[in-house]
């Protein structure tokens, strides 16, 4: 599990491409995806 403060710390772990719009990336809204 990470913790981070800030979104851009995070997609140094995880792409932009694969986290939903909610979160600052590029994939899908939580709202599509459900």
């Amino acid at each position: 599990v990470h913790v981070h403060s800030k979104p851009s710390n995070l997609f140094k772990f995880i792409p932009k491409s694969v986290l939903p719009v909610d979160y600052g990336g590029e994939a899908m809204s939580l709202e599509d995806l459900t």
